[in-house]
């Protein structure tokens, strides 16, 4: 069953998605917002996350950009699947009957190499996106649901796995949402998920705007793993130190009480200094690239062809 309405904005509140306390502090206004998106840090748990907590919205055409309204091509889930079915096979038996809720299917690329990876395994696919949700049509051993999670109503205790990757920073209410993977997991079932990681804010080389309109949540290895373990799991495999980019977790559910965490003086401020971080880097690297872009302009008449430009060519265009 899909629920039939969903309001484009979720919520003002200044209260934090993950402690609900109410000490949320503007730390940045992204550039070239279409939503009026500003992040915020909570200075009782360390989590940043943005403002309005916008669900859904319309869609709107594509854009070259390096600021927040970029993100308009969603390839990147493909180049996690190798990792995640490692991942599964290090904590479950893949030859075995089981049956695993792939959150945000996109276009099938872990579907598929799930499914042949495991032979007995029966697949639930949930993928908004008209424009790539049928890539899991036709799939055998595989069930099609078009719509967000949120508006996904599954069976209690019906999975043995649920899958989400780069699904959850885009969650209004991410904590809920891990809730009912907890509700719809057998007793000891397996959570796999897979976010960006903060921590990118610290590379060199950011260039691009980082807190674009679409992620609403900002994780750290810290935030996310007490929010897991806030919604009722035990962490099996915590994110590789050395990844600054994704965060994958695999957790277990369990049915002893959670945690309580108190206020978290170091992660706020490790925020706190990573978002200064990202700021200057940011704008070091974009004085460098106005003066590539004018060096560029000055070649014209001449012909100019950039090779694997990538994240580069949308910052300089």
């Amino acid at each position: 069953m899909v629920t039939a309405f969903f309001p484009d904005v979720i919520s003002m509140s200044h209260s934090c998605g993950m402690c609900n306390a109410t000490s949320l502090d503007e730390v940045y206004e992204p550039e070239r917002s279409t939503r009026g998106i500003k992040v915020f840090l909570c200075n009782h748990c360390g989590l940043v996350q943005s403002l309005p907590r916008i669900a859904h919205a319309p869609r709107r055409s594509a854009a070259v950009s390096s600021g927040a309204d970029w993100g308009n091509v969603r390839y990147g889930k493909g180049f996690r699947t190798n990792v995640a079915l490692e991942a599964l096979r290090r904590h479950a038996d893949l030859a075995a009957e089981f049956c695993i809720l792939d959150v945000g299917s996109n276009r099938g690329s872990f579907a598929r190499a799930l499914l042949d990876a495991a032979p007995a395994a029966r697949l639930v696919a949930v993928e908004p996106d008209e424009r790539v949700a049928q890539s899991c049509a036709g799939f055998e051993r595989t069930e099609l649901i078009e719509a967000r999670i949120e508006a996904t109503s599954l069976a209690a205790k019906r999975f043995d796995v649920v899958h989400s990757c780069h699904t959850i920073e885009h969650l209004a209410d991410p904590a809920a949402v891990l809730a009912d993977h907890w509700r719809t997991l057998k007793d000891g079932g397996l959570l796999v998920i897979d976010a960006p990681n903060i921590a990118f804010l610290g590379l060199d080389d950011v260039v691009e705007e980082w807190f674009i309109d679409k992620h609403l949540f900002h994780f750290s290895p810290r935030t996310l793993v007490r929010m897991i373990e806030m919604t009722g799991f035990e962490i099996l495999e915590g994110p590789d130190s050395a990844d600054r980019e994704n965060l994958l977790i695999v957790a277990r559910k369990v049915t002893t009480p959670p945690p309580i965490f108190g206020h978290d003086h170091g992660e706020v401020e490790r925020a706190a200094t990573l978002m200064t971080t990202y700021v200057a880097t940011r704008a070091r690297n974009l004085a460098a690239l106005t003066a590539v872009a004018t060096r560029i302009a000055n070649m014209r008449p001449r012909r100019v062809a950039m090779w694997g430009a990538g994240r580069i060519f949308d910052s300089l265009v």
